[in-house]
Parts: C-alpha cells; structure tokens; sequence
C-alpha cells in the first residue's frame, strides 16, 4: 500500500511538473511573439505591448505613413519609394502576424481576394489602362520575424498577358540553377497557392489577370532562393532593371497616399475598414 502511495505522490508530480512546463512554455511563446510583433514593419497592433521597448518597428519605419487602409484582416501599405518598379506599387499584408497569406482564414481570405480586386479595377481605370501582378515569396516561414507579404504592382496590359511566358521562365531557371523543385502548381482560383500547397510549406505564387490565373512553386532551399525574385521578373517584364529609386520624403509620402486613397474612393468606393 506504501508503495501504492508513493505511486500516487510520483504521478501528481509529474503531472504538476508536466503543467509547469507547459505554463513556461506558454509564457516564453507569448513574450517571444510580443517581441516579434514589436520588432515587424507590418505589425499595426504591437504598439503599446511592450511599454519597455520604446517604439515599435511599424512607427520606427513610418509604415503608418504609408498605408492607405486597415481594416479586420488586411493592410494595404504603398511599397518605399526607393524600392518601387511603379510609382503605386503596394503591399498587402495580413493584420495578424502571420508567415504566409496562406495561413489566414475563409474570412481573410475573402477579404484578399476582394483588396487584389479592387486593385485591378482601380488600374484598369488608369489612362491607358494597366493590369496587375500579384506576388509572395512565403519563406523563412520558420522566423518569428517573418510577416507575410503580397506584393502588388500595376504593369501595361501587354505585359501582364505575357506573365505565364515570362514567370515560367524564371521559375525554370531558378530550378536549375538553385536545385529548387521543379514541379509548377498552375493556380487559377485567385487564393494563391491555398488548396496547392500546403501553407506551411516555403513556396513562391505569383497571380495576374482579371481571373486570378497564376503559378506556384515549392521553394527547397529558403537561403538560396533569391530574396526578390518576384520584383527582378516583373522589373525585367516592364524594363525597370534597378529597385534602388529616390527616397521620398515625409510630405512627398503622405501626399501620395492621399491621392491613392482618393483615387479608391473614387473608382471602387469606400477603403475596407472606412465605411
């Protein structure tokens, strides 16, 4: 019976040693999120979190000043200036801190449909009209640091209709050149890669055209794949062979925004999060 009891004690210790564990865990995961969160562009909702940080990275690198909205799901945030191929070239971002757009839910991915949509009606009404490329480089999903991306960019209509031929190209290359895996996943549903790939594998999709038509690929090696594969191919499609422009300054920034959100609200309607 002694023993029998001494079983007993052994058991509720390492239950409860079992549980203390767990609790550190969870406490660790949450202050290493905090820190990540505070130290992401993208991260909206991190300021505050960490009063002992001082500033967070989304005001440090005056993200704010470059977004045009924020609703429940999404940002939509003007590229650099110094990093642009056109001069409306934007990120979509999730609000959430996530490493891919994959991960988001039904919900976000509805509302990233609906932004990649309004993005193309909004260029197509340019004179003359434009077309548009979407694409994510889902890498590195591994580092806390890592904040998914959509990066979209109006290009000609021409240039656009021959993004299959150019995009297969390059996706061919850097097989071969980087042993990445060959095998392209054709996309056509305008969600990325969801359905194709699985989400927490690394990949590359790129979209173009009013019906979401695009290519996706499993990247292998996340340190050999180049960093920005997707903004070479389309500099090299529309011939802007640099990403190294001027840098704007805070009013020239701000005054582009509100020109592009007036635009919005002029050709699609209300910005998501306005109404």
């Amino acid at each position: 019976d002694d023993d029998d009891d001494d079983d007993d004690d052994d058991c509720r210790l390492t239950l409860k040693a079992r549980q203390e564990r767990e609790k550190r865990r969870a406490v660790t995961g949450h202050l290493s999120r905090i820190r990540s969160e505070h130290n992401c562009e993208f991260c909206l909702d991190a300021e505050g979190r960490d009063p002992d940080a001082g500033p967070s990275a989304f005001v440090r690198r005056n993200t704010g000043r470059r977004m045009v909205f924020a609703s429940n799901h999404l940002l939509l945030i003007m590229a650099p200036s110094e990093k642009r191929i056109h001069p409306e070239m934007c990120f979509i971002v999730p609000r959430e801190h996530l490493a891919a757009t994959a991960h988001l839910d039904e919900d976000g991915q509805s509302a990233l449909v609906d932004v990649k949509a309004a993005l193309r009606q909004l260029w197509a009404n340019k004179e003359p009209p434009m077309g548009a490329v979407f694409f994510e480089a889902a890498t590195h999903q591994k580092k806390r640091t890592k904040h998914a991306k959509v990066v979209a960019i109006p290009v000609p209509l021409d240039v656009e209709q021959d993004a299959h031929l150019y995009f297969t190209q390059e996706i061919n290359s850097v097989s071969d050149d980087f042993k990445q895996n060959r095998k392209v996943h054709k996309l056509s549903s305008g969600k990325g890669v969801k359905g194709e790939i699985p989400a927490h594998f690394s990949h590359f999709w790129v979209e173009w055209g009013a019906f979401g038509e695009g290519l996706g690929i499993v990247v292998e090696d996340d340190d050999r794949f180049p960093r920005t594969f997707g903004e070479d191919v389309v500099g090299g499609m529309v011939g802007h062979l640099s990403l190294g422009g001027a840098k704007s300054d805070a009013f020239q920034e701000t005054k582009e925004v509100e020109e592009f959100r007036n635009t919005w609200r002029r050709v699609v309607g209300d910005l998501p999060g306005e109404a």
